[in-house]
């Protein structure tokens, strides 16, 4: 059975610094191929014919020896820079946009104006996570800390496929629209779950962000 290894001296930063390098004991990784997914391909109808082939999923797999995972010393640079609320709030708005624009597409669509108020959802969408992602890491702190971390591996666990269509849309003479779906688009996605490596952990080198804390 393995035991906790003793935890590392706390790390040094210079102040004012916007990373630190770290030396820690870790699992040695090596790219492997843990199985395969169909590729994203296109298709006239929503059943995917397969035009796409076979993907391998790559994934970063710790080296084993005599049934034990090979441990290393090694570095980690550590981003010290606190988060930015402008870069917080243009992601938190174009999620909210998105997802402001799916319900304003809803309520258009009963409503019978369904362009109009998708576009004025995404803006109000926008506008919110905006104000929400800025708020939310104002005054952020950086520190940096050891975190006791199992060692794991990757595992293929099926895939998700996703059809999306593909649409063209034509106008006749007198304004009205037809839109008419022309075939699909298939993405496929891995599902992939990390199982433990028996009981071995290590202790690897973290920042810790304040605004994470207060979540």
């Amino acid at each position: 059975m393995s035991t906790i290894p003793p935890k590392p001296q706390p790390i040094i930063t210079q102040p004012g610094a916007k990373s630190v390098n770290v030396k820690f004991t870790g699992p040695v990784l090596k790219n492997e191929v843990i199985g395969r997914i169909p590729g994203d391909a296109y298709s006239p109808m929503i059943i995917d014919l397969g035009l796409g082939g076979k993907d391998d999923v790559v994934r970063p797999q710790p080296q084993m020896k005599d049934g034990q995972p090979v441990m290393a010393e090694q570095t980690k640079e550590l981003n010290l820079k606190p988060y930015s609320p402008v870069l917080r709030a243009l992601s938190r708005g174009a999620i909210g946009a998105a997802i402001g624009g799916i319900v304003g597409a809803v309520v258009g669509y009963f409503a019978g104006d369904m362009a109009t108020f998708a576009i004025g959802g995404a803006g109000l969408g926008a506008a919110a996570g905006g104000a929400w992602g800025a708020h939310s890491v104002r005054d952020d702190q950086v520190t940096t800390d050891w975190q006791l971390t199992p060692v794991t591996r990757h595992r293929l666990d099926g895939y998700v496929h996703t059809p999306v269509a593909q649409t063209t849309t034509t106008t006749d003479s007198k304004g009205n629209t037809t839109t008419t779906t022309t075939g699909y688009w298939h993405y496929y996605t891995p599902n992939v779950e990390l199982d433990k490596v028996g009981d071995h952990q290590f202790w690897d080198p973290v920042v810790r962000h304040s605004s994470d804390e207060k979540k």
